[in-house]
């Protein structure tokens, strides 16, 4: 939650219901454009389809000081990022049309990458572990480091945004090592 001043905050009051319904649903009428089209016999699960884009991009996250951005998961801490959850987040945005989405969320783990020390007694800090920043981890596992890099990996294949893969090809390669590397460990 961010503080507003008292004018921001009674223009908002002033909308009332109907009027903030109604800058909400346009704001997401656009924010929700893509061309991908997902058509499902079960109401239950074509709401969760629908929504899948925004519900993420609800509980996401910028970090104030580094600009970061975060994909956050489970119930137990709303405010922390659980990698391998977050890779499966990414996916769904993948196959649902949202792609810059994904690019979003997954350049944090870049920008990062080889910073984080493995949740390893065994590993050191390698130049191409990729991990969840401190600024938003919650538990760190092994199996973090592959779901980052298939997100990454997966997201090049499917895109081939020659951008991303120009940026993250570099961090792929050294993620592959870091995984040569520790199965010599």
């Amino acid at each position: 939650i961010s503080p507003v001043d008292d004018t921001a905050m009674n223009r908002e009051l002033a909308l009332g219901h109907d009027g903030a319904l109604a800058e909400t649903q346009k704001f997401w009428a656009k924010e929700l454009k893509t061309r991908t089209s997902i058509h499902l016999s079960e109401p239950l699960l074509q709401g969760w389809v629908d929504h899948f884009p925004r519900l993420e991009a609800m509980i996401a996250e910028k970090h104030p000081e580094t600009g970061d951005y975060g994909l956050t998961s489970g119930s137990l801490v709303y405010e922390a990022i659980w990698a391998t959850p977050m890779a499966q987040a990414a996916y769904g945005l993948e196959f649902t049309g949202y792609g810059k989405e994904v690019e979003k969320y997954i350049e944090t783990f870049r920008r990062h990458q080889g910073t984080i020390e493995p949740p390893s007694p065994y590993l050191k800090k390698h130049p191409g572990y990729l991990g969840s920043p401190k600024t938003f981890t919650s538990i760190d596992w092994m199996t973090d480091h592959g779901a980052i890099l298939w997100a990454a990996a997966n997201h090049g294949l499917l895109s081939m945004n020659r951008e991303f893969l120009r940026r993250w090809e570099p961090a792929i390669v050294k993620a592959c090592e870091f995984i040569r590397d520790a199965r010599r460990a």
